[in-house]
C-alpha cells in the first residue's frame, strides 16, 4: 500500500479536465477558454491556485467572476 499525495491544484485540474471533456461531448466543440466563478472571499493565493489548476487542465481563463457578481446578473 502506497499513499500518494496530491496538491490542491492537481485535484482541481482533474475535476476541470473532466468538466472540459463533458462540455466537449455536450457541445461537440473543443473547450479552451473559460470564465471561472469563484467565491468572493478568495484571496490572491487561492486565485493563483485556481489559475494554476486551469493551466494544468489545458484551459485559458478569460475572466474570474466572484459569485456575488454573478448573482446580480
Amino acid at each position: 500500500n502506497k499513499t500518494t499525495l496530491f496538491s490542491q491544484e492537481e485535484i482541481s485540474s482533474v475535476i476541470l479536465s473532466n468538466m472540459k471533456k463533458k462540455a466537449w461531448c455536450y457541445t461537440g466543440h473543443p473547450v479552451k477558454n473559460v470564465v471561472i466563478a469563484i467565491p468572493a472571499f478568495y484571496n490572491n493565493a487561492q486565485r493563483k491556485a485556481t489559475i494554476d489548476a486551469t493551466t494544468f487542465a489545458g484551459l485559458d481563463v478569460i475572466r474570474f467572476n466572484s459569485i456575488l457578481t454573478i448573482v446580480f446578473f
